[in-house]
């Protein structure tokens, strides 16, 4: 279960700490009535919850020993007028004009953003692997428009600021968007992210949250849901990449976070 993945994180991490991250929450953000363009659709946002203020998100990532998850029911809506994969790529003065409020409800990523920065505040960095690419998953037209994503190559991906970027801090809330989904009402929406942040915004104070996971459904428990596995637990109803598989070399194990879930690599115990 995700609090106790964080829990357990907190354990190995081996700077001082002075605030940390709580969780990944998912709120809802506009139920979208009957008579309005996405009639039948709701908007969530999904953010980090910080105990300081001066606590800064600097990228969620993905990559084969930590893979990233963000997936649906029936996939997420993006809207034609946005640019990209980010909120960097929403112009608000389209919401505005009657006929263009879908604009507001696009699916994107962020790093404390919800549109174009404005002032100090700078724009989402992306990085993916040309053979597993999730930008596409966020534009419309494209081949994976609206498709899950998945993150698990060597290569990896991820979104990120620069250091000092005022997006990418708490602030008086708590609290750091990281993305946007808007789903049918009916649906479902889940994921599991890597997070790295820099206590008090220090880059010598570096600390790694993996395997966090997170739901639209608030009844989701996260992890292992595979009964070959020896750590499975009955009660998990959303995978956490936490797997661990027995292996045929005596004083190993495999780890379905570092093997993505096939058994093909065993680790030492």
């Amino acid at each position: 279960m995700f609090r106790l993945i964080i829990v357990s994180l907190l354990s190995f991490c081996f700077c001082p700490v002075r605030g940390q991250m709580t969780e990944i929450e998912v709120i809802s953000h506009i139920v979208h009535e009957a008579g309005e363009e996405l009639e039948g659709m709701t908007t969530y946002r999904v953010y980090a919850v910080f105990e300081n203020s001066t606590d800064q998100v600097s990228a969620v990532y993905g990559d084969f020993e930590t893979p990233l998850r963000l997936s649906s029911t029936s996939g997420f809506y993006n809207n034609i007028l946005a640019t990209g994969a980010t909120a960097s790529g929403i112009n608000p003065v389209f919401f505005q004009y009657p006929g263009l409020e879908g604009l507001s409800a696009d699916s994107w990523l962020t790093i404390g953003i919800e549109s174009m920065p404005v002032g100090y505040e700078v724009s989402i960095s992306t990085v993916d692997d040309p053979g597993q690419p999730y930008f596409d998953a966020f534009v419309t037209g494209t081949d994976i428009d609206g498709d899950d994503v998945i993150i698990n190559t060597k290569a990896g991906g991820m979104w990120y600021v620069l250091p000092d970027a005022p997006n990418g801090f708490a602030g008086a809330d708590m609290k750091v968007l990281l993305a946007q989904v808007t789903i049918p009402t009916e649906d479902d929406f889940e994921g599991v992210f890597n997070v790295q942040i820099f206590l008090d915004g220090d880059q010598n104070q570096s600390q790694t949250y993996a395997g966090v996971g997170f739901s639209s459904n608030a009844a989701a428990v996260f992890g292992c849901t595979d009964s070959s596995a020896v750590n499975f637990d009955p009660i998990a109803t959303n995978d956490g990449f936490s797997c661990v598989y027995p292996c045929d070399v005596p004083n190993v194990q495999i780890n379905s976070a570092a093997t993505n879930g096939r058994i093909d690599l065993c680790l030492p115990m």
